[in-house]
């Protein structure tokens, strides 16, 4: 969600650099953040955002869409003015040495004002956060964050402009309660997955370990240091220019996104859209490649994008009332366009993963018993109230539109007359289709 009052916001965040960039000022130490001055010239963003990907690309093995959406992470932590919401960064890997260390690495010499931490108690996150305003770069959060549930409580605190943490203190020999602002950007790296608070407030970087055949140059920071300040100067700039057009953008995001999933990556598709149409087209096809390959099964998002990709296939069978439950699971892996083939980790989505995800709608599977087989099936009856609460009804399908109905009647006839009425009463379509094949109805 981006800030409505877009001059107040370009006007604060330009100020916010003019000051804020002078450790003198607001008492900012040099040698945790040194002094940055902006490019003395105007920047081309689509030239910018093509040199740090280039950096990523050259030094890392990162899944298709990583660079884009790494990229214009990096530029946002320089206009934090102009949204209301600034996403996580969440760096996954299943094991040690896929290289998320090499990428925080980069990430710290690229960001605005980067703090990097490998522990950190609570205290001295919210009081950092509220003195410095800094990007936060948590290393190694499998060992110290979990299970710290104030710590995690600061970190999803700051993800909205506005954020506050409350703490007693003593003032005067009098306790008085104080508001600390906890709002600024933060990436966040690990082994296995993080807490779903976290991750659904991400956006979600599943990296793995390259191979033999993966060429990628080997990163010496000592190199690295001698070009990125210059970067860091031209986000500076660019940001600067841009604040008022950041701050009033207004991108079209992706149907496919729900609410959450919207506010995340709004920030990210509204800089891409000011860069360039070529860039815009990058981070959408970045974010439904990451959504992709990293789906949550614990995201309403994606609970609703089943209940459409089901309902699209229950289009396709309009006089099927029954559906048994691995043939449902075969039809969604074979969607393309969906994330179910790459599911719980690549193996794709399960008969039981299907359950789980439907008990969200109250919609249970049933025994089938015949002589031939007692397979569990689902019926399209109990689907109906959970398309029409969640569903909209201009909701994309995967498949071409339903035909209309072949046959036809005229009102004026007994026929006719009786589909009217049944049409008026609100009856289901596959009784009305019925109700015209029929020959003959008796007029009553």
């Amino acid at each position: 969600m981006l800030n409505e009052k877009a001059a107040t916001s370009a006007t604060t965040l330009t100020n916010d650099f003019n000051v804020n960039n002078n450790h003198k000022n607001n008492h900012c130490p040099a040698e945790m953040f040194p002094p940055l001055e902006p490019w003395p010239e105007p920047v081309n963003g689509a030239e910018l955002a093509d040199e740090i990907k280039a950096l990523f690309d050259r030094y890392l093995y990162l899944p298709n869409g990583a660079s884009a959406s790494v990229t214009l992470w990096v530029m946002h932590t320089y206009a934090l003015g102009c949204f209301e919401i600034t996403p996580r960064l969440a760096i996954l890997s299943p094991m040690p040495g896929c290289g998320k260390s090499t990428l925080m690495d980069l990430i710290c010499m690229l960001s605005y004002r980067p703090l990097m931490l490998s522990s950190i108690t609570a205290a001295a996150m919210f009081r950092i956060i509220a003195e410095y305003k800094p990007t936060l770069l948590i290393d190694e959060a499998d060992t110290f964050l979990r299970g710290n549930e104030e710590l995690r409580g600061i970190i999803n605190a700051g993800y909205e402009q506005g954020g506050k943490v409350s703490r007693v203190e003593v003032v005067n020999k009098k306790q008085v309660v104080s508001l600390f602002p906890c709002y600024g950007a933060c990436a966040i790296a690990g082994i296995g997955g993080m807490h779903k608070t976290i991750q659904e407030r991400s956006v979600n970087v599943v990296i793995e370990r390259k191979t033999h055949a993966d060429k990628i140059e080997r990163m010496r920071k000592r190199e690295i240091r001698e070009i990125t300040p210059d970067i860091q100067r031209k986000c500076l700039r660019w940001a600067s220019d841009h604040a008022e057009q950041l701050s009033a953008a207004r991108p079209n995001m992706p149907l496919y996104m729900g609410d959450r999933a919207t506010d995340i990556w709004e920030p990210l598709f509204a800089i891409a859209e000011t860069i360039s149409p070529e860039w815009l087209e990058q981070i959408n096809k970045a974010a439904k490649a990451l959504n992709k390959t990293q789906p949550n099964e614990d995201d309403s998002s994606m609970r609703l994008q089943l209940l459409a990709d089901i309902k699209s296939i229950f289009d396709e069978q309009p006089n099927q009332q029954t559906f048994v439950s691995t043939w449902l699971v075969n039809k969604l892996n074979e969607l393309e366009e969906s994330p179910w083939s790459d599911f719980g980790y690549g193996r794709g989505l399960s008969v039981h993963s299907l359950a789980r995800q439907l008990r969200f709608f109250n919609i249970l599977s049933v025994q089938l018993r015949n002589k031939f087989d007692r397979n569990r099936c689902y019926e399209r009856k109990d689907f109906l109230d959970a398309f029409s609460r969640y569903l909209p009804e201009d909701t994309p399908a995967q498949t071409e539109p339903e035909k209309p109905v072949r046959h036809t009647c005229s009102i004026d006839s007994p026929k006719g007359a009786v589909v009217e009425e049944l049409r008026r009463a609100g009856i289901d379509k596959d009784t009305i289709d019925w109700v015209e094949s029929l020959e003959e109805v008796e007029n009553t």
